[in-house]
């Protein structure tokens, strides 16, 4: 089963985007709920991708869904696609005038390496002496592919959640 979108950004028909997009879909049954995660890429720099992945997360939100967008793009451009001031490493509900929900996440790979220490520490004091650690920290600020691993993580973490049907990835 494939949800299409009733409304589609840059006048898309639904049924074009379906077959444009539906073999890059990841579909799972939770608990009789479809999630779906869909990452929009394109070349690096005003082509569109924020406007592209903001539409279709708020499209879904129009059509009843509960849909997030997560952005990992540094420059912090969906926050103003979507009218607010800021974005968190936590999902932020969006208020408007739709019968779904939108929620928005934006990216940030030291709070989510801290998060996933507190989780997985046996009691709290662990886990403050690890973040309290110097090669911790330099791994978590300098380490190559921390953002794209943090950002996987989060993806996991929402999926897994089973609080949205529609996951946008903003990609940077």
């Amino acid at each position: 089963m494939v949800y299409q979108l009733r409304h589609m950004p840059c006048g898309w028909r639904a049924g074009s985007v379906k077959r444009r997009i539906c073999g890059s879909i990841h579909w799972t049954e939770r608990a009789n709920r479809l999630t779906c995660i869909l990452a929009v890429a394109n070349q690096k720099g005003g082509v569109g991708k924020t406007t592209t992945a903001a539409s279709l997360a708020l499209a879904a939100a129009v059509n009843g869904r509960r849909a997030c967008v997560v952005t990992i793009d540094p420059a912090r451009r969906l926050a103003n696609a979507l009218g607010v001031g800021s974005l968190t490493n936590t999902p932020s509900r969006i208020e408007g005038a739709w019968t779904g929900e939108l929620w928005a996440v934006m990216l940030d790979a030291k709070n989510t390496f801290d998060d996933l220490i507190s989780k997985y520490s046996a009691d709290e004091a662990q886990a403050e002496r690890i973040m309290k650690n110097r090669l911790y920290r330099n791994l978590t600020s300098s380490l190559s592919g921390t953002q794209e691993y943090m950002a996987a993580e989060k993806l996991y973490e929402l999926h897994e959640s089973g609080e949205f049907d529609l996951v946008v990835v903003d990609t940077p």
